[in-house]
């Protein structure tokens, strides 16, 4: 934690500046390992034509990635896959990633019918893509004791 990290802005003389302010202020910010938990829990609609295409609605925040990865798991080209983006709101980045939709692909070709995949929120928590930990150092310095 006290080992220099990447300067991103680099103005004045910091050394001589903090020997000449009445009062430092230090901070250390943590965040451990974190679920998305999105608002909605990912869900995915999927179906196959006859011709071999696929057709997904999805609230994705990744189309491309979406397909790409149906594609791989189907053994389709990425243009027999069609991804219907639909609304989105508090995903907090879980719906970058294709699991369920994948999961959806995989049971509607099986099914040979449209499928709809809901997952529970149980599911969701156990099987998210949690955030990595993080940790950042704040120091500061203050001229008139405030």
């Amino acid at each position: 934690m006290q080992q220099p990290g990447k300067i991103c802005r680099d103005e004045g003389d910091i050394g001589n500046a903090f020997k000449q302010h009445v009062k430092q202020v230090n901070a250390v910010y943590t965040v451990p390992y974190l679920a998305h938990a999105p608002m909605e829990p990912p869900a995915a609609t999927a179906m196959f034509h006859g011709d071999g295409r696929c057709k997904i609605w999805d609230c994705t925040q990744s189309p491309q990635r979406a397909r790409d990865k149906v594609a791989k798991a189907l053994g389709l080209d990425k243009d027999q896959v069609l991804v219907n983006v639909t609304l989105l709101g508090g995903a907090f980045g879980r719906k970058a990633k294709a699991d369920y939709l994948v999961e959806a692909a995989i049971l509607a070709k099986a099914a040979g019918q449209p499928v709809k995949v809901v997952w529970s929120r149980e599911d969701d928590i156990q099987n998210d893509y949690y955030h990595a930990i993080s940790a950042q150092y704040y120091q500061g310095a203050l001229d008139d004791n405030r």
